[in-house]
């Protein structure tokens, strides 16, 4: 699946915001998900972080929003704790 299928999925069960870099959408990649069963919804969001790793991406907390973006990118980035 594209990374706009798999948000579309994550957003599903997570009810979260996404925001994706613009960088991000042009890249194309995709990913197969394949599982043996039903999963709650930290496991499913667990296999959602994973996929965005084997893509090259990572999520980066903006705020109340989740910004989607290249993982090398995220080094300079500054996370917020809660």
């Amino acid at each position: 699946m594209e990374l706009k299928d798999l948000l579309t999925w994550v957003v599903g069960f997570t009810c979260k915001k996404f925001v994706l870099d613009p960088k991000v959408v042009t890249m194309g990649r995709k990913v197969t998900l394949i599982a043996p069963g039903k999963l709650s919804a930290a496991q499913a969001y667990d296999v959602f972080l994973t996929a965005l790793g084997t893509m090259g991406f990572t999520v980066v907390p903006k705020g109340k929003l989740l910004m989607v973006t290249e993982s090398a990118t995220s080094r300079g980035q500054t996370l917020e704790w809660y």
